[in-house]
């Protein structure tokens, strides 16, 4: 898997640190009972739980390869587990 051919491919930059200027954010937070949920946004000052909140990890494999192939987002946010970002890059690099 190459990283940096997806990422120069597709004119995309990732980011792993909180930074108010990128387009798109997906990260996990711990809800108040502990379970992992992950917030898909590109807006993090508002999120709404029922379009914004996922349970399934697979769903986030599916939002970063979406939110990358199609080229609308210049700096993403991702701060979510290592192999997530490994399977949606591995899915992104079979497009080029």
């Amino acid at each position: 898997m190459n990283i940096e051919l997806v990422k120069k491919h597709f004119g995309v930059e990732i980011s792993g640190n909180w930074d108010e200027k990128c387009d798109f954010y997906i990260y996990a937070e711990t809800t108040y009972d502990g379970y992992e949920v992950y917030v898909v946004t590109t807006n993090p000052d508002k999120i709404n739980i029922q379009e914004n909140v996922h349970y399934y990890n697979t769903e986030i494999i599916e939002q970063i390869v979406d939110a990358i192939s199609s080229r609308k987002y210049k700096k993403i946010f991702l701060m979510i587990d290592t192999m997530d970002i490994e399977t949606a890059f591995e899915m992104l690099e079979e497009m080029i």
